[in-house]
């Protein structure tokens, strides 16, 4: 058997001794009938916390659904107006597709903020009662050494983090696009220059780093070992 496979496999046990050595340091002198509802009351709260925890993860992307359907509307509806015979009809059309817009992009950007901040909130309530209940098994992780520009293999890239990532990016294009409209209904020549255009494309390519690079998941070694654990 792999060398490595058996000192991970030691390490992960010897995380699960410890937390079975802290648990009887907590039971330690309580009567058997405190000690079994104590176990009891814990392992109920962990099971409620879990529960919550998917439900949250579930809502987060039926919410996720519900702003891209809106918002993949209101683009082709904006584009759609964009078309000469539209335009020259009712431009005001233009400004407000475009400002409806903004409006959904930027309620999608918050609200996966707060969708995030709440699944944070109940995997931090599982983090502290699994250790009564079933040691610490879902904090600690594979760390599998991958580097982020290794574009084949697998990463700990934070898949809410990039959601809002993204939509915090289509929220600044609607605000860019509301800008344009403006202009056209005002009848005027938007404002554009070269350097428009290049802070457009560094604003695009700070987006794509950021992706790459700041949307890793934040975790805590346990010990020097291969584990990791969550925040």
């Amino acid at each position: 058997m792999n060398k490595k496979y058996e000192l991970q496999k030691k390490e992960y046990l010897d995380n699960y001794e410890d937390v079975l050595r802290e648990n009887e340091e907590y039971f330690k002198g309580k009567d058997e009938n405190t000690v079994k509802g104590l176990k009891e009351l814990l392992k109920q709260a962990l099971d409620v916390a879990l529960d919550v925890r998917k439900f949250e993860i579930e809502m987060y992307w039926k919410r996720a659904t519900y702003f891209w359907v809106f918002i993949s509307v209101t683009y082709a509806a904006y584009f759609s107006i964009l078309s000469d015979e539209n335009l020259s009809k009712m431009p005001i059309l233009a400004v407000i597709v475009s400002f409806v817009g903004i409006v959904f992009s930027l309620a999608w950007y918050l609200v996966n903020r707060g969708s995030k901040y709440w699944q944070n909130n109940w995997e931090h309530h599982v983090d502290m009662l699994e250790n009564m209940n079933i040691g610490p098994l879902y904090k600690l992780t594979i760390d599998n050494n991958n580097k982020p520009l290794q574009l084949l293999k697998a990463f700990p890239l934070s898949v809410s983090r990039i959601n809002i990532t993204v939509s915090l990016y289509i929220t600044l294009t609607w605000f860019f696009l509301a800008y344009f409209s403006i202009n056209l209904y005002l009848k005027r020549s938007p404002d554009f220059s070269e350097h428009t255009y290049l802070i457009i494309g560094l604003v695009t390519t700070l987006f794509f780093i950021a992706l790459l690079v700041f949307n890793m998941e934040s975790t805590n070694k346990v010990d020097e070992s291969n584990l990791k654990r969550r925040d």
